[in-house]
C-alpha cells in the first residue's frame, strides 16, 4: 500500500512523536507526558486550557532539577531535538 493512499496522510494527520531525554512513547518517566500531549491531540476541545509548553517545563524542573527552556519545551513538542 502507498503511504499516500492513507487518510491520515492526505488530510496531513501524521505527528512526530515528542521526545526529550527519552522517546516519550516508550516505558520512560516522560510517558506521563505523552499522556497530556496525546490527549490534547486528540481532543483539543476538552483540553484547551491545557498548556503543554508549562506542563513539560514544569515537569523536567520537577523531576529532573532541570530549568528547561520554552524553546527547548516547544521543541520537544514539535518532535524535534532540543540538542543541537
Amino acid at each position: 500500500m502507498a503511504w499516500q493512499s492513507i487518510s491520515a496522510v492526505k488530510n496531513n494527520h501524521i505527528y512526530a512523536n515528542s521526545t526529550g531525554t527519552f522517546p516519550w512513547d516508550r516505558y520512560s518517566a516522560e510517558e506521563a507526558l505523552q499522556i497530556l500531549w496525546a490527549a490534547q491531540l486528540f481532543h483539543p476541545e476538552q483540553f484547551k486550557d491545557l498548556n503543554m509548553v508549562e506542563k513539560t517545563q514544569a515537569f523536567y524542573k520537577k523531576y529532573y532539577g532541570y530549568a528547561l527552556s520554552k524553546e527547548n519545551a516547544e521543541q520537544i513538542l514539535k518532535g524535534q531535538s532540543p540538542i543541537k
